[in-house]
């Protein structure tokens, strides 16, 4: 009786063994790992160009510097450029190519009295002209530019007295197999005194 039930046994593991590697019995592949970043950069004045700069005489800025925010305190040292670029960074995050990703990028900004951050609410999402889809071998990354117009809304809201505390920008990636990732930053704008 035992022999017969250590047979069972060997003959249900080898059973189950070869159900798992049968064709027609493999897993459906995984979907496309998709993953993505965003930072704010922008164009400024390196190191070297700011030491001694004359800002009423200012050379081109030439340098990519990445902004965490956007602030009138200081004409040279601190980054307030008349344009940001969204930089959104996909990554293919499988082993196969993922092709026609296509990133969707909404901005929202935070509007308020020029005095009164405390009372500034967020307005509609805007979504910003698509760009092409991006093929992605596998394992690979490629970073997207999206160009945003901060001194344009500056204006556009000076009329009314009014000043763009924050701006937002959520980030979709999508790939046609259904692999998709998301992101979400922003930006708070604080002006000079």
């Amino acid at each position: 009786m035992l022999g017969n039930r250590a047979s069972s046994t060997a003959c249900l593991l080898a059973a189950a063994a070869l159900a798992l590697v049968a064709p027609g019995s493999e897993a459906e592949p995984p979907k496309n790992a998709i993953a993505v970043t965003a930072t704010f950069d922008c164009l400024w004045w390196s190191e070297a160009q700011m030491d001694g700069l004359d800002p009423n005489n200012p050379p081109p800025k030439e340098t990519r510097v990445p902004i965490k925010r956007w602030e009138y305190s200081d004409p040279v040292g601190v980054p307030h450029p008349n344009v940001v670029d969204l930089v959104v960074r996909i990554k293919n995050d499988s082993p196969k190519d993922a092709e026609d990703v296509s990133p969707v990028v909404y901005i929202q900004w935070s509007e308020g009295p020029v005095r009164g951050k405390q009372s500034a609410v967020w307005g509609q999402a805007l979504k910003l002209p698509s760009q092409t889809p991006v093929h992605l071998a596998a394992l690979e990354a490629k970073s997207l530019r999206f160009p945003i117009d901060i001194a344009g809304k500056m204006s556009e809201l000076d009329a009314k007295h009014q000043w763009p505390w924050s701006l937002r920008a959520v980030v979709d990636a999508r790939a046609p197999d259904g692999g998709t990732a998301s992101t979400r930053l922003e930006l708070p704008i604080i002006p000079g005194d």
